[in-house]
């Protein structure tokens, strides 16, 4: 329970015209809860060699692919110790994402990142929430557009 006290005007005394005040203590019933914090570190354009795709000249050898992660987390804890042991350290998700990435052989982008994302969610456990977009220039450049590529957005249930 969480008790204030607050001054509120009489309902006299606004009806006359006067702001004479009272106080009352005030009891809430249900405490005011702080959520918790949301935090986020970002990776972007995380360069990976990788066999993916559909097509038999996909299936040659690898090609680029361009990571954009967003991974939330708790910051406080880390920010107090100022100890990279307590942070959610952004290197070794990068070495996570490269080792991952090159051991697969998906033909899909979206198989890819499914796989990729209960990875790292499952090697981090500090994450709360995790977004990645994948960029694939070489079919963009094949295709004649600024880029293609596919997003997702993973959370840890309950």
């Amino acid at each position: 329970m969480c008790a204030c006290t607050i001054s509120v005007p009489t309902s006299a005394a606004v009806a006359k015209g006067r702001d004479r005040r009272r106080t009352e203590r005030v009891t809430l019933a249900d405490p005011v809860s702080v959520p918790p914090a949301m935090d986020t570190i970002h990776i972007e354009g995380l360069r990976v060699d990788a066999l993916v795709g559909v097509y038999a000249h996909e299936r040659e050898g690898t090609q680029p692919l361009l990571f954009d992660l967003t991974l939330a987390f708790d910051n406080r804890t880390p920010a107090a110790s100022d100890d990279v042991a307590d942070a959610l350290d952004y290197a070794a998700v990068c070495e996570a994402v490269r080792a991952h990435v090159a051991a697969r052989r998906d033909q899909l982008l979206e198989t890819l990142l499914e796989s990729l994302a209960a990875r790292v969610l499952a090697q981090f456990p500090q994450a709360r929430e995790l977004r990645i977009r994948v960029h694939k220039p070489e079919a963009a450049r094949a295709l004649g557009c600024a880029g293609v590529g596919v997003s997702i957005t993973r959370g840890r249930s309950g």
